[in-house]
């Protein structure tokens, strides 16, 4: 080997050297870095008053800045896991009381740190006792957790949250079902992009498979509704957001006895005031015990009014168009027919606009008030005259509006034309 050659292969070498030389001292230094990086957060975690205080602060932004006190921090931890344990948390309902609106005995929930840096949400540890918020708080009526947590059966290596309490005077459960990851004793838990729950509150039952297809889109397949034990309505139905406090409403729903059909496809705009309710709904066939009776729509919708307590007489408007390709009454073989209704709320008065139907395609657009009594001031007012339709077609639409009822929006202003 000539002497050129020679020297050519030490200076390779000397690089090579070089390289790895400083290759390992960048990891050593990276290690060391990141090992007392990673000490030092460990030891941030404890029960100080300052992490106590993180916590008050946070709580209380979170409901409306109001006053938060935690009687006791046991742990809060930012390496290896991020989250807090703490007893004893309550929140008065403003600064000029003294008063509690919302205590928690315990509330503990863990993550990994890893999990979080890569944004995976799986839980390692959940628990909510003893959750008590006043009306106003939490929402409109008084709402308690008795116990949130992890239900993992090791058998089948299978979990699911559940959690129970009473929402007003009515009893309520609820379990989804979560994924389980990792080994004892360091599992971890995510909700899965396919989610079985079931929701029961009083006499009404819920459940269905809970999918998170993209972003801020919700669909439920295999959905069941009962009331009062017996399945009510079933199907599939999806939730939106849309920009601008909108959400979108769309479904395709069998109910009642009869298995009425109702596809609806609206738009919830809740940035106006009053909240407004646009869209269509279609229904392919539709039996009008389904409507109204003994486990009917109306009488389920009832119901649900009464369990959620929702605020009597609440501001919202309508614009809606009702298409229905099958009336079907009650005991009646043949179907008989199509009908189209506008429908439009605003400012307390209900109008229906532009109803068509059959037979000889006769089409009526009246206007009706709202009898609300007390919204009038005990005053009921008539828009316009009555409008007289054909005795066949008067029957179909009372079938279906109700319109013999006194108690009806349009009751007197369609009526039957009388034979001379």
């Amino acid at each position: 080997m000539s002497d050129s050659t020679q020297e050519q292969t030490q200076d390779i070498v000397k690089e090579e050297k070089g390289f790895l030389g400083g290759l390992l001292r960048l990891i050593f230094f990276a290690v060391a870095f990141f090992a007392i990086i990673f000490t030092v957060m460990a030891n941030m975690g404890g029960s100080s008053d300052t992490l106590k205080e993180s916590i008050e602060n946070f709580v209380s932004d979170t409901l409306g800045g109001r006053p938060t006190r935690v009687e006791r921090l046991v742990r809060m931890s930012f390496f290896p896991l991020v989250g807090f344990d703490a007893e004893g948390l309550e929140v008065r309902l403003s600064n000029e009381t003294s008063d509690i609106g919302l205590r928690v005995d315990k509330v503990r929930a863990f993550m990994s740190f890893w999990d979080v840096v890569l944004k995976k949400p799986r839980v390692r540890s959940l628990l909510i006792e003893s959750l008590d918020a006043e009306e106003g708080v939490l929402g409109r009526q008084a709402f308690s957790i008795e116990k949130a947590f992890l239900d993992h059966n090791k058998d089948d290596n299978t979990a699911k949250v559940r959690a129970n309490g009473v929402l007003g005077a009515h009893d309520w459960g609820f379990s989804i079902n979560t994924k389980v990851f990792g080994k004892s004793p360091k599992y971890s838990y995510l909700l899965d992009k396919e989610k079985p729950f079931v929701f029961d509150i009083a006499n009404l039952g819920m459940q269905g498979i809970l999918k998170d297809k993209v972003e801020d889109y919700i669909r439920i397949e295999d959905f069941s509704f009962r009331f009062e034990d017996k399945e009510f309505l079933t199907g599939v139905f999806s939730l939106s957001k849309l920009e601008h406090k909108m959400m979108k409403f769309r479904g395709d729903l069998v109910f009642g006895a009869g298995k009425s059909v109702m596809r609806p496809d609206v738009v919830i705009d809740f940035s106006q005031n009053p909240i407004k309710v646009s869209g269509t709904l279609n229904s392919k066939a539709l039996v009008l015990s389904d409507l109204r009776g003994e486990n009917s729509l109306e009488s389920a919708y009832a119901r649900i009014y009464d369990v959620l307590a929702w605020e009597k007489g609440a501001a919202h408007e309508l614009d809606m168009k009702v298409e229905i390709k099958e009336i079907k009454p009650s005991g009646v073989a043949e179907p008989y027919g199509y009908l189209s209704i506008e429908i439009e709320q605003k400012d307390g008065v209900l109008k229906l606009g532009a109803v068509k139907g059959e037979p000889g395609g006769e089409t009526l657009s009246v206007h009706c008030t709202e009898r609300d009594q007390e919204a009038k001031g005990g005053q009921e007012e008539d828009i316009i005259e009555p409008v007289y339709v054909d005795a066949v077609l008067f029957q179909k639409l009372d079938g279906v509006l109700n319109l013999s009822s006194a108690d009806h929006p349009c009751h007197g202003h369609i009526l039957e034309k009388q034979n001379d």
